[in-house]
């Protein structure tokens, strides 16, 4: 006979693979972050436990007894999960959806690391976790967790902006109130499209002159990359949001599709550029001059690539030919990242890409 406990395991199970077959149109958007284990979880802690937050003032039977309780709201909406940590998980995690991100064996408390082994990819495990900060409800999540790349638009406000480390000290944003920020959001979203979106964050954002990027991230990585993945999730690829409250204000979110770029180049700096380029003493012209022919030279004999990145190139990579680790999309220039995008495998750029660093001639290695 079918004991009730199997059911509801049963049950779990077939609602999480529901749930996952949602994600199947962005399984391409998956990528290894390095991690053996990674994980989300509900703490619920007692008065006394290692780190309990000082407003908790429950006894340990009942902590347990309000996480077996929980944990059944959980198993009965695994989709919620999230939704669950934010609301009532008493660990720090609870301002990133429950979400821990990736962890090395050894890293987490002995039990809690035996449990996530034991369990499966999207796995909601069917007890609570005892450990000296609490009871643990535990979901392990995937090591190749779905990336995202978005730009924002982002109005922030004097109830968040103090905060900010990437908007400047000074300024309209340090005076608005929550109501006023939301109001240029609203007003700004019907003049909105995915192809003047870059231009128009440019022009109103409070993080101006970054075409709205806010690089390539996934769940778990950081406080605020969690919170925009969580929106991110319910968008399409190449589309816009609605006006959406951050923790750092109202933003208008643009996501796009993730990539990996496989790249090498021939960087040519000159005094005054960005970067590592102290012992650099051309100037802006004659880098620009020695880009050009190089750029000549490989469109007439692109196997000298990797002889004259050895010799030339004042990047960090020139001693193996100028290839490049792979990147994430929003990582790199935007000119860069344009030329990559307008090439073939295998083609080199016939002008050189001019970025902070300095002139580039780039080679698509994909």
């Amino acid at each position: 006979m079918i004991s009730p406990v199997s059911v509801r395991l049963a049950t779990c199970w077939l609602l999480v693979a529901l749930f996952s077959a949602g994600l199947n149109a962005d399984d391409d958007q998956r990528f290894p972050i390095g991690k053996p284990f990674a994980a989300s979880h509900i703490l619920i802690a007692w008065k006394g436990a290692d780190r309990a937050p000082t407003h908790v003032t429950r006894s340990k039977s009942e902590a347990k007894q309000r996480a077996e309780t929980l944990l059944q709201d959980v198993l009965k909406q695994p989709e919620r999960f999230d939704e669950f940590a934010k609301s009532q998980s008493d660990g720090p995690s609870a301002a990133n959806f429950g979400y821990l991100g990736g962890f090395e064996r050894g890293a987490m408390a002995s039990a809690f690391e035996k449990a996530v082994r034991k369990a499966k990819d999207g796995e909601i495990i069917g007890k609570p976790i005892r450990t000296q900060f609490g009871f643990h409800l535990i979901r392990r999540d995937s090591v190749k967790p779905v990336h995202y790349a978005v730009r924002l638009i982002l109005f922030t406000h004097r109830d968040v902006a103090a905060r900010l480390k990437h908007v400047p000290t000074l300024g309209a944003h340090l005076r608005r109130t929550p109501a006023e920020a939301k109001a240029l959001a609203e007003q700004l979203l019907p003049q909105l499209t995915v192809e003047n979106f870059e231009d128009m964050a440019n022009e109103h954002s409070d993080f101006k002159k970054v075409d709205g990027r806010f690089g390539c991230f996934y769940p778990g990585q950081s406080a605020f990359s969690t919170e925009l993945s969580h929106h991110a999730a319910k968008m399409e690829r190449n589309s816009l949001s609605g006006v959406v409250e951050l923790s750092t204000g109202f933003a208008i979110l643009k996501r796009l599709p993730v990539f990996k770029g496989k790249s090498s180049d021939i960087l040519l700096s000159y005094r005054g550029a960005r970067g590592p380029s102290e012992n650099v003493g051309r100037s802006e012209a004659e880098a620009r001059a020695l880009a050009d022919q190089l750029a000549a030279t490989l469109v007439k004999d692109p196997k000298q690539f990797e002889a004259l990145a050895k010799k030339h190139s004042d990047g960090p990579f020139a001693f193996r030919g100028g290839k490049q680790v792979d990147w994430f999309r929003d990582t790199r220039f935007a000119a860069y990242e344009a030329a990559y995008l307008s090439m073939q495998p295998g083609q080199i750029t016939a002008q050189p890409v001019e970025t902070d660093l300095g002139f580039r001639i780039m080679r698509r290695d994909e």
